[in-house]
Parts: structure tokens; C-alpha cells; sequence
């Protein structure tokens, strides 16, 4: 193919090319006024690509933007072999910023540390009457496989709290539905907010805690032996009466 200047350029099969530069869009075609001189924000040859901005997606709503901040440094660069794909130097650290979800299809390996924002490790369950539960609620499992409130003391079938209570929200969400009309994220470990009923004894930094008569409600467990397998976690914060929002570390046991 010969040098030139084209409006749009499509390739059916292997195509090789020993450059290619790519201009930012001006002024539409049609319009009035001078076209402005087109900045070249891609430009690749045999040894290296460089860009200034390069946008995938549609033009009015890119899904994914990348800008480099200068055209010496290597910043994107494509194995020939395998397709692999990496950002910045092998000498410096490159963050990537991802602004809305991620998919990926296949397997993902990190070498590195994994930081989430976000407190507790939470699953997906069926709730029985979703709707009039909230975040907090100390949960039982069901005679049909669900999740319901809890109404008893010393309840052997706890299964957690529903999480997203106070200032934590869940850093992992596992079991993904299709269909989430009536499924509620359950805190199974980690840090989350519970609803404890304090009315029958006081409860104190490291306490144990299990469910309570309160419905969705938890208290301190003072009964060693019926507490075995209704432990729902420890208590973060005291609470000397009353009912209230304490943050609880969910270890079920």
C-alpha cells in the first residue's frame, strides 16, 4: 500500500505497515469555518508507538481513555508473541485508572498485594421477604435453603449479617445471580455494622455475641455451652444498654 492521506481506513485480513499516524479529529467535514490542523495523537513505526491520546469506543462516550504524558517514554507496548500487553517502563510503576466496571473473561494472576477499600467478604443468599430487611439484620438460615431474621436466642443456624450497615460496605461479593430481586449480600467474615440488643447485658469490646429473642437482632452470648456453633463474631464497640448499630468481626463459629 502506498503513502497517503484517507479519511477512514479499513482492513479485511493481514495488513503490514512500516508507519502509521493517526491525526485527532478536527472540525467535522461540512461545517462552517477553517478545518483546524490535525495534531497527531497516534503514531507508530517499526520500533516504537507513541501517543498523546488515544480513545477506544464511541467518540461521543469513549469506553476507555489512555493519555500519555510523553512521547520518550515507552508507556504502551504489545509483545508480538502471545499478545501480551503491558503499561509503562519494566523499571518504573504504571497505575491504570478504570472509571466504571471491568469484565474479564479468563484468569487473573497478581504478583502483588490486592487492597480493597471496602470491609467484609460477603455471599449472595435468597432472602425471605427481601424487602423488609436491612443492613444489619442477623440472619438464620430457612427450611427452604434462604435467609430470614432471626427470633431466637443461641440460633445454631446463624448465617450472618446483612452487610452495607453504617460506614462499611462489602469489599467482596461472591455468588453473583442473574437475577438479584430478592438476594442480599451476607457479611460472612470481615468487619460489618450489626443491630445488637444490649437490654439484657451490657456488651463490651471483645465480647461474643449470638442471636437474640430481638428479631435480627444479636446480644452478648453469657451461656458457653449454648453458644457452641451461634457465635456470630466479636464486638468492636461497647454498648451499655439499649439497642443499637455496633460494628461487629464476623467470624462465624
Amino acid at each position: 500500500m502506498s503513502s497517503g492521506e484517507f479519511d477512514s481506513l479499513a482492513v479485511k485480513g493481514n495488513a503490514q505497515l512500516k508507519s502509521l499516524t493517526v491525526g485527532c479529529a478536527g472540525t467535522p467535514r461540512g461545517t462552517a469555518g477553517p478545518e483546524p490542523a490535525r495534531e497527531e495523537c497516534i503514531s507508530i513505526d517499526q520500533n516504537s508507538i507513541q501517543a498523546k491520546e488515544t480513545k477506544w469506543g464511541p467518540a461521543q462516550n469513549p469506553t476507555a481513555e489512555w493519555i500519555s504524558e510523553g512521547q520518550s517514554q515507552s508507556r504502551l507496548s504489545i509483545q508480538p508473541e502471545g499478545g501480551d500487553v503491558s503499561f509503562g517502563e519494566a523499571s518504573k510503576v504504571c497505575q491504570v485508572d478504570i472509571s466504571g466496571d471491568l469484565k474479564v473473561n479468563g484468569s487473573v494472576e497478581v504478583t502483588g498485594d490486592i487492597y480493597l477499600k471496602n470491609a467484609d467478604l460477603a455471599e449472595l443468599f435468597d432472602i425471605s421477604g427481601a424487602d423488609a430487611v436491612e443492613p444489619g439484620t442477623v440472619m438464620v438460615l430457612d427450611e427452604n435453603g434462604g435467609l430470614r431474621a432471626s427470633t431466637t436466642a443461641y440460633d445454631k443456624r446463624v448465617a450472618g449479617i446483612i452487610s452495607g450497615a453504617g460506614e462499611y460496605r462489602p469489599g467482596i461479593v461472591l455468588d453473583k445471580q442473574e437475577s438479584q430481586n430478592r438476594c442480599r449480600p451476607i457479611t460472612l467474615s470481615g468487619k460489618a455494622y450489626c443491630k445488637v440488643d444490649a437490654e439484657l447485658e451490657p456488651i463490651e469490646v471483645g465480647d461474643l455475641l449470638t442471636t437474640s429473642p430481638t428479631a435480627g437482632y444479636a446480644m452478648k452470648a453469657v451461656d458457653p455451652a449454648r453458644a457452641f456453633g451461634a457465635v456470630i463474631g466479636k464486638a468492636m464497640r461497647p454498648l451499655a444498654g439499649g439497642r443499637d448499630l455496633i460494628p461487629v468481626l464476623v467470624a462465624l463459629q
